[in-house]
């Protein structure tokens, strides 16, 4: 349970991040100033108002095999973040795990894939897209088992 919520509080924050920066991209080339500072945060964030975009979350712990090259590790990370270009697909980060001296880590050499969606419709469509399909099936082979996937909305 301790592995789930630390996964949606971490992918709940790059979606506001990547939002943020959105929203920012939007406001300059509409000739608005945006006064805040994405550097500094003061006060309290409404989160809220960066989620609205996207409503579900996916995400996939995927286990790589240990002996896995760094040649071979930047390659399956092209290969996830490749899946931006896939209809439907608002958001997608890929993360390396980053051993933080936190006990309660996950073992093992993994990465994540967060990709946010408008909604089911939109993932689902996403699991059955032929590019999507042709990724996963090019990826086994970096793998040590299978991947596990968490879905959630946006409260």
């Amino acid at each position: 349970m301790k592995k789930i919520l630390t996964l949606l509080i971490v992918s709940t924050l790059l979606v506001w991040a990547c939002n943020q920066k959105t929203q920012q991209d939007h406001l300059h080339s509409a000739g608005e100033e945006d006064s805040s500072n994405t550097h500094e945060v003061s006060g309290s964030i409404d989160f809220g108002k960066y989620l609205k975009v996207a409503s579900l979350m996916h995400i996939v712990t995927i286990p790589v095999k240990q002996d896995l090259s760094e040649e071979d590790k930047q390659q399956l990370i092209s290969e996830l973040k490749s899946l931006q270009s896939v209809e439907g697909v608002q958001h997608l980060h890929v993360g390396i795990k980053t051993e933080t001296g936190d006990a309660r880590m996950a073992s093992g050499n993994w990465l994540v894939l967060s990709a946010a969606f408008s909604g089911v419709d939109q993932l689902a469509a996403y699991q059955q897209n032929p590019f999507h399909l042709e990724v996963r099936e090019r990826s086994k082979k970096y793998l040590s088992g299978p991947p596990t996937v968490y879905d959630y909305t946006i409260q």
